[in-house]
C-alpha cells in the first residue's frame, strides 16, 4: 500500500492554521527535541527547496503529532488526515477511483480491477469508459484511502463535499443542512403511504441536494440522475445501496424532484424555466418539484424580459388562470459559498387537485433575515410542509412573514415578493363625522385644524397611493431624503450642560428615554463638523429585528449611526418648487413599523397631496400635544399612588375608626 503523503500546505489545512505556522513548528521542534516535528520523507528526485513546496511528510505521522502535542485547531486530525493527502487530492478528480470505491463499499474488502468491473458493469449510469482501460492505479488508491478512512463510503462522502464546495453550486454548511432537512421531510410527507419512493435530481446542483435528502430515508428509495451526470453523489448513493435509475422522459409521477441552479444568470432565464417545466411535466398532483435558483429569476428582476419569462412559465397564456406554484420564499444574501452576496429563492411546485379545499392558494414568504440560531429553521421547514399539504388548508397554518393569496390574484402581480399592499391599496375609511366623534372622545380639538372636510362619497371604497422605497428615495428629486447618522467617536454624550439631544439605538429601542443623552453644540461642530441635525418632523429610524421609527417633532437632535434621518421633502431639491405630492412623516413612520424585513425592496412609502399633508401634520401636532398631557397625568397618577402607599404603609395615614 502506498504511504499517504502530505505537503506543507496540506498540513496547514489539516491543522486549520496558516501556512507559516507549519514552518515555525518545524523550527521550534527539530530532531532531538522532546517532541520533534516529523521529518520529511526522503525520496529520489525530490527537491526540498522552494520554501518546502516540494517536501512531503507522512500524513498519519503528522496528524498524530498534532493531536499528541495539541498543536493546530483540529482535534480530529488523525481521522481527517487521509482527506488532506496528495492521494486524496488525486482521487477527487478521478472517476475511476470513485467507481473502485463503490465496489469496495459494496464488498467490504479490497478490490481488484476485475471485481470493480464485475460489480458495476450492470449499472446503467456508470459510463463504460470509466470501467475500461487500466484500473490498477485507481484500485490501489481506493484500497489505500478506504483503509485509512475506515470505509470507502467515508471517502466518497468527502470527495462529494470537496468537489461541491469549490463549484458555483456550493452552499454554506448551515444552508446545506437546512435544505437537506426540507428535502428529507418533503419526501417523507408526500410518500407516507408508499412502500417505495422515487427522488429525482436535475440541474447543476440537483444531484447533491437529492442525494442528501435521500440518505436519511429509512424505507426503500430509488434515486434518479440525468444520463450524463456521473458524480460522486451518484457513486455515494450506489455505495449506500440506494437504487439508482436514469431520469428518462418517463418517471414515477408521484416523485419528488430537486432542481438546483444557483449560478444561473439573467440570460439563462429561458433555459431555467424550460428545464423546470420539463421536470414538472412528468409529475401529477402527487408529485412535487423543489427549486433553488437566484431570486432575480424566481421572485423579481429589474429585467422585464426575465419577468415575462417567469410569467409565461407560471401561466403560459392569458387563458391559463392556474399555476402549480405552492410556495415561493425569498432567501438571504450570501447563502451560495462562491457567488458573493447573490440572493437565492426557493420554489415549491405541485399540480393542483381541484377537489382539495383551498388548493388554489399560494404562499409568498420573506426569509431574507433568516437566523440559524433561532427558531427560523424549524419554522421554515414547517412552512414548506404546510404549503404542500393537501389535507389541511394553508389558512390554518401561521406562516412566517408571508402573504397567502389565491393563484388568480398572484397572476395580477409582476413580483413574487410578499408585499402586503399593492401600489394602490383599497380600504374602507371613517367619515369626517365619525372622526370628529373619535377626536372629541379622546380630547383632541379638530376645530383648530383648518381646511378639514369630507371628500366625495364617504361610503365608497377609497384608495391610497404607495410608492416603492426605490421610487420614493430616487435622486435627484426624492420624496424622502436619506441622511446617515454620525459616529459619535469621542464626543461627550453625557454633557449635563449640553443642549443638543442625541437619538440612537438606545433611544429608539426604548432603553433610554429621549433627552437622556445630550451634547454641546460647540463640541459637535469641532468633532463632527459634517454631522446633520434633525429638522422638525424628521423621521429617525433603525433596524432592530424590524424597522423602528419615530418622528422628531421638535428637531435639532444629533442622530447616532447606524440610525438614519428620513426627511420628507416638501420642495424639489434644486428648484425649490413645491411638490404636489409628498410623504408625511407620521405616515412614513407608521408604514415602516409594519415592515418585517431589512430588505428595502419590499418597503413602501405612503404618498398624499401637499395640502392634505399639511392638514394631517396639524392634526398630528394636536394628537401629540394631547398625548403629552395624558402622559403627564399618568405620571401624576403614578406619583399619587406611590405617595399614598408610602404614607399608609409607614403609618402616616390610616383608616378612620368606624
Amino acid at each position: 500500500m502506498p504511504m499517504l503523503e502530505i505537503s506543507m500546505q496540506g498540513i496547514a489545512n489539516l491543522a486549520d492554521v496558516e501556512r507559516p505556522a507549519v514552518t515555525q513548528w518545524r523550527r521550534r521542534y527539530p530532531v532531538g527535541s522532546l517532541t520533534p516535528f516529523p521529518s520529511p520523507l526522503e525520496e529520489a528526485g525530490r527537491d526540498a527547496g522552494a520554501g518546502g513546496a516540494a517536501m512531503r511528510f507522512d500524513a498519519i505521522e503528522v496528524a498524530k503529532w498534532l493531536v499528541e502535542t495539541e498543536h493546530g485547531n483540529n482535534s480530529d486530525a488523525v481521522e481527517d488526515a487521509p482527506f488532506y493527502s496528495d492521494l486524496f487530492s488525486e482521487a477527487v478528480e478521478d472517476p475511476q477511483v470513485w467507481a473502485a470505491l463503490v465496489a469496495h463499499a459494496r464488498s467490504g474488502e479490497d478490490v481488484t480491477p476485475e471485481t470493480v468491473r464485475d460489480e458495476l458493469f450492470s449499472e446503467p449510469l456508470v459510463p463504460s469508459d470509466v470501467l475500461e482501460g487500466d484500473l490498477e492505479l485507481a484500485v490501489t488508491t481506493a484500497n489505500t484511502l478506504a483503509e485509512a478512512a475506515f470505509s470507502a463510503t467515508n471517502v466518497l462522502a468527502e470527495i462529494a463535499q470537496r468537489r461541491r464546495l469549490r463549484t458555483s453550486e456550493g452552499l454554506i454548511e448551515n444552508v446545506e443542512a437546512l435544505l437537506s432537512t426540507i428535502g428529507s421531510e418533503l419526501v417523507k410527507e408526500l410518500h407516507r403511504d408508499k412502500e417505495t419512493r422515487e427522488v429525482l435530481a436535475f440541474g447543476p446542483g440537483g444531484s447533491a441536494w437529492a442525494q442528501r435528502a435521500a440518505e436519511s430515508q429509512e424505507s426503500a428509495l430509488s434515486l434518479g440522475f440525468e444520463h450524463d451526470d456521473f458524480t460522486p453523489e451518484l457513486c455515494l448513493s450506489l455505495a449506500r445501496g440506494i437504487e439508482v435509475v436514469e431520469a428518462t422522459d418517463e418517471w414515477d409521477p408521484s416523485a419528488v424532484a430537486f432542481f438546483q441552479w444557483a449560478s444561473a444568470k439573467q440570460e439563462d432565464a429561458h433555459a431555467l424555466f424550460d428545464q423546470i417545466g420539463y421536470v414538472q411535466s412528468g409529475l401529477d398532483s402527487r408529485g412535487c418539484v423543489v427549486v433553488l435558483a437566484p431570486a432575480e429569476l424566481l421572485i423579481e428582476s429589474n429585467n422585464a424580459a426575465v419577468n415575462l419569462e417567469r410569467r409565461n412559465f407560471l401561466w403560459g397564456s392569458k387563458n391559463n388562470l392556474h399555476s402549480s406554484l405552492r410556495y415561493a420564499a425569498l432567501l438571504p444574501h450570501g447563502w451560495a459559498k462562491n457567488l458573493g452576496q447573490r440572493q437565492l429563492a426557493l420554489w415549491i411546485l405541485r399540480t393542483r387537485d381541484p377537489e382539495k379545499f383551498d388548493s388554489d392558494l399560494v404562499i409568498l414568504a420573506d426569509y431574507a433575515s433568516f437566523d440559524f440560531s433561532g427558531s427560523y429553521p424549524r419554522q421554515f421547514v414547517m412552512d414548506v410542509l404546510a404549503a404542500v399539504n393537501d389535507e389541511v388548508s394553508p389558512r390554518q397554518h401561521a406562516f412566517y412573514n408571508s402573504l397567502v393569496l389565491t393563484d388568480e390574484n398572484l397572476r395580477l402581480r409582476n413580483s413574487l415578493r410578499p408585499i402586503r399592499e399593492r401600489v394602490t391599496a383599497e380600504e374602507e375609511i371613517a367619515t369626517i363625522a365619525e372622526l370628529r366623534i373619535q377626536a372629541e372622545a379622546v380630547g383632541v380639538d379638530l376645530s383648530r385644524v383648518p381646511n378639514l372636510q369630507q371628500a366625495g362619497n364617504p361610503y365608497e371604497i377609497h384608495r391610497r397611493k404607495l410608492l416603492s422605497w426605490a421610487e420614493a428615495t430616487k435622486q435627484p428629486a426624492p420624496l424622502v431624503k436619506v441622511i446617515k447618522g454620525s459616529k459619535l467617536q469621542d464626543l461627550d454624550s453625557r454633557n449635563s450642560d449640553g443642549t443638543i439631544p442625541i437619538i440612537g439605538r438606545s433611544e429608539l429601542s426604548g432603553i433610554s428615554p429621549l433627552g437622556t443623552r445630550k451634547a454641546d453644540i460647540v463640541d459637535i461642530s469641532v468633532k463632527l463638523p459634517r454631522s446633520t441635525l434633525t429638522e422638525p418632523g424628521d423621521v429617525v429610524w433603525i433596524f432592530l429585528n424590524k424597522p423602528v421609527a419615530i418622528v422628531d417633532a421638535k428637531g435639532g437632535s444629533l442622530v447616532e449611526a447606524p440610525a438614519q434621518i428620513l426627511r420628507c421633502m416638501k420642495t424639489r431639491a434644486r428648484s425649490k418648487t413645491p411638490l404636489d405630492e409628498v410623504a408625511s412623516p407620521h405616515l412614513l413612520a407608521e408604514q415602516l413599523s409594519h415592515a418585517q424585513t431589512k430588505d428595502k425592496k419590499s418597503w413602501q412609502v405612503p404618498v398624499i397631496g401637499r395640502r392634505d399633508a399639511e392638514v394631517f401634520e396639524a392634526v398630528m401636532r394636536e394628537v401629540d400635544a394631547r398625548k403629552a398631557e395624558l402622559l403627564e397625568q399618568l405620571e401624576s397618577l403614578s406619583a399619587f399612588r406611590r405617595d399614598f402607599a408610602t404614607s399608609l404603609a409607614s403609618g402616616g395615614i390610616r383608616a378612620a375608626p368606624g
